[in-house]
């Protein structure tokens, strides 16, 4: 019993990271309002556009990253 416990724990794991987000990007047409910077500030920053924080931990910002491209108003937020 054990034996099949770990083992669902393990394949678990394995599809968390499958599904974890790997890839985060903007599309042309980013209005600078700045929504996903307030939402997810280490993930993003607004300057003259928004862009992605270069080397951005995407694991442990997952909720607010999917809640940034949710939200945002001109839906360019996009990820993998």
């Amino acid at each position: 019993m054990l034996f099949v416990y770990q083992r669902s724990i393990f394949e678990n794991i394995l599809k968390l990271n499958e599904m974890a987000i790997k890839k985060v990007w903007i599309e042309e047409g980013c209005i600078a309002c700045g929504l996903c910077e307030s939402i997810c500030p280490k993930v993003f920053v607004v300057e003259d556009e928004a862009v992605v924080i270069e080397g951005a931990d995407f694991v442990a910002n997952d909720e607010c990253i999917k809640e940034s491209a949710i939200e945002c108003p001109v839906e360019v937020i996009k990820y993998q």
